[in-house]
């Protein structure tokens, strides 16, 4: 059985070691804390620190003795490889540093040779000006190199980070062995952390103007262009789906195809994938044809526009102004799903309807349509007949007299 001692922090403190081992691993802040200057802590490890490892009781020809530096341990941030190597010469090659690198560690089992693989990082968040202090990108870089033995988690009051929460966060990040096959000195350190929240928009398919408050009314039939954008990360790559078949998605041109506007709303929830995390979603939705009977037309103008197009019943509702004639070229039916009253404006004197086609208006007990002239004294009447048919259905009232109705 191997027999493992581990210790950090000693701050030039060398403790008096008097049992055997196979392995010393000495995790951090070696030098003295009473002088930090790389002149004093170069010449201390290279004489009284060395003389120590060289004293130490091995096990066997095989003990090693690991270490790993700390913040306090400038000089060895700074020493360049062949001085590293000189120090472990000094040491008989008993002692390996390890600089955010690994050693295999050798010792002899009954038929051969085992080994360990170990990994030593000194690098940790800036928190003033210490050594092996790196920003959190790099950081999270060397952390990424560690070997899968290891977890490391993010943490803070027991939470772990995720991105539906903007803001700025302390967390703590500690590394935990999975088997109990690792060794930490320092292992837990407070960051820093600013959570950017990733956005959609929407714009019009030359991707120019941004039309994301229209996401719940956005036109049938027409192609948008999305984007998601997150502070933290420029120029991601993204993949996007949707829920709904109806609404089709180009993930190589970041572009939305709505579907054709029919009798009802047509909604879909458009997610944008990073990598394997879903970062952000959005609800949009197609509103129904309008004149539908769910999206009913609620202005005189509307009307005179739906009026040009092809299509059968078109519902209307609420309260208009006539400041315009409309033409009924083609048979068409005016279908009221509640009170309609429509007003001629004071400044219009033309007529109000021209059937060059018959028109049908309905109404009902509940959505009556009333046709207010406002007693305008005018030379046109309100509703103007070229031998064609007017037909109205319940509670259909005409304020003002009909010339030329035939």
């Amino acid at each position: 059985m191997l027999k493992f001692l581990a210790t950090s922090d000693i701050h030039g403190y060398l403790p008096n070691i008097t049992e055997e081992f196979d392995l010393l691993m000495i995790c951090g802040d070696i030098c003295p804390a009473t002088d930090h200057s790389v002149y004093y802590q170069e010449k201390w490890i290279k004489t009284i620190f060395t003389q120590w490892i060289n004293s130490l009781p091995y096990k066997t020809a095989w003990s090693k003795v690991i270490l790993v530096p700390g913040n306090h341990d400038f000089w060895l941030e700074r020493m360049s490889v062949a001085q590293k190597l000189e120090i472990e010469m000094l040491c008989s090659h008993r002692m390996k540093i390890l600089r955010h690198d690994e050693y295999e560690f050798e010792y002899p089992v009954s038929d051969g040779l085992d080994s360990l693989i170990i990994f030593g990082t000194p690098y940790c968040s800036i928190f003033g000006h210490w050594a092996f202090m790196v920003n959190d990108e790099t950081l999270e870089k060397k952390f990424s190199q560690i070997e899968n033995d290891v977890d490391i988690s993010w943490l803070s009051n027991s939470s772990i980070i995720t991105n539906s929460e903007a803001g700025t966060f302390v967390y703590t990040a500690t590394a935990t062995s999975k088997e109990n096959a690792w060794c930490f000195g320092s292992i837990s350190s407070n960051h820093t952390v600013t959570v950017c929240p990733w956005e959609i928009a929407i714009k019009d398919g030359k991707g120019e103007a941004d039309l994301t408050e229209s996401k719940d009314n956005l036109d049938g039939d027409t192609p948008y262009t999305l984007s998601v954008t997150n502070e933290a990360e420029e120029n991601p790559s993204v993949t996007w789906t949707s829920n709904n078949n109806a609404f089709t998605i180009s993930t190589d041109l970041n572009q939305l195809s709505t579907p054709e506007a029919g009798e009802n709303a047509q909604t879909a929830t458009i997610t944008a994938t990073v990598g394997e995390t879903e970062v952000a979603s959005i609800e949009v939705t197609v509103a129904a044809k309008s004149g539908s009977e769910v999206n009913p037309i609620t202005t005189w103008t509307g009307l005179v526009t739906e009026m040009q197009n092809e299509g059968g019943a078109i519902y209307i509702s609420g309260e208009m102004t006539a400041d315009e004639t409309l033409f009924i070229e083609k048979s068409r039916e005016i279908i009221t799903v509640d009170d309609v009253t429509i007003n001629r404006d004071p400044n219009y004197k033309g007529a109000i309807f021209t059937l060059n086609a018959p028109l049908t208006m309905t109404g009902s007990e509940s959505a009556h349509i009333t046709i207010d002239g406002n007693d305008i004294d005018v030379e046109q009447s309100m509703i103007y007949s070229t031998n064609q048919n007017i037909t109205t259905y319940y509670y259909i009232t005409i304020c003002q007299y009909i010339k030329d109705v035939k």
